[in-house]
């Protein structure tokens, strides 16, 4: 008979997390207020800045960037500091703590928070001819061509964008410039974070969520990927990872680890043999990869 003693106690929410969107524009805002906190029981910052590039790529394309974890509830108050930005930080009653998302919340801060676009080491620019995320290095000729280089730190102010277009993209062969950075601030401000929205004074409940969050699951290893991007439509060739090994030891090549078959695919794609997590990941068309396993029987036989 379970007694008092050893009877399991289970702590449950008494409010069931609130699911919204938040724009990157209100997202920063709180940020540069001070309502966003980093709890002690977070992690340092990871990310660098080709990490936070990536993510700006995302926003700037649509794509999803995850969802935020945020605890509401009372903060002291102090001074905030990320990256190069230091701002006041109130006492406040509704404080947004970071349980899950401090890095790209952190990313985003630095590159369009900050005061100087080349003073903090995330610090971007917007290449107006090429539509891509560059570094200062890669703006040398800023001198020469001002207008072509986006300080992204003038993004997320509509007025301090159109203020820096009407300075340096003023002359009528800039329209499409102009129109490129329009578009891009846009994109940036008006993009929507789902995030969910903790209400509990019992930081031991928070705790526990960033646990389950920050080890639940487990990560897929290169041949999950390849076998979720190239899964055949087609029942004429293998498609998997382990169906190509297989076919392959039917022709007499002997058994290859699937390892070792991945790293072999990114050479005949032309990509670098190690994959990181930054690295395009493997993927063949179907007309090509019909191709090349029709020409690897014929070889066999």
């Amino acid at each position: 008979m379970m007694t008092a003693a050893n009877r399991i106690t289970t702590t449950l929410l008494n409010r069931r997390p609130e699911a919204r969107t938040i724009s990157i524009q209100d997202l920063l805002d709180v940020v540069a207020r001070g309502g966003v906190r980093i709890p002690s029981f977070q992690r340092g910052l990871k990310w660098d800045r080709m990490d936070a590039k990536l993510l700006l790529e995302s926003l700037y394309r649509g794509y999803p960037v995850g969802t935020l974890l945020l605890w509401e509830t009372a903060a002291p108050a102090g001074e905030g500091r990320i990256g190069s930005l230091t701002m006041p930080a109130p006492q406040m009653e509704n404080a947004l703590w970071v349980v899950d998302g401090q890095q790209r919340i952190v990313s985003l801060a630095r590159i369009l928070l900050a005061a100087d676009p080349d003073k903090d080491a995330f610090a971007l620019y917007f290449d107006l001819d090429s539509a891509d995320f560059v570094i200062p290095a890669a703006t040398s000729k800023r001198g020469t061509d001002p207008s072509r280089w986006l300080p992204m730190t003038v993004v997320l102010d509509a007025e301090k964008l159109m203020q820096w277009l009407f300075v340096h993209t003023a002359d009528p062969s800039s329209r499409q410039r102009r129109d490129t950075a329009i578009q891009l601030g846009r994109r940036i401000r008006e993009y929507e974070i789902p995030a969910y929205i903790v209400r509990s004074d019992d930081q031991a409940i928070l705790r526990d969520i960033f646990s389950r969050i920050n080890s639940a699951g487990k990560p897929l290893n290169l041949s999950d990927v390849f076998d979720a991007l190239n899964g055949s439509r087609f029942q004429s060739r293998p498609s998997t990872m382990s169906e190509i090994s297989s076919e392959l030891e039917k022709l007499a090549f002997g058994r290859i680890e699937e390892r070792i078959l991945h790293r072999l695919l990114r050479v005949l794609q032309g990509l670098p043999v190690m994959e990181s997590t930054r690295s395009e990941s493997l993927r063949l068309a179907d007309a090509e990869a019909e191709e090349a396993y029709q020409r690897t029987a014929a070889t066999a036989s």
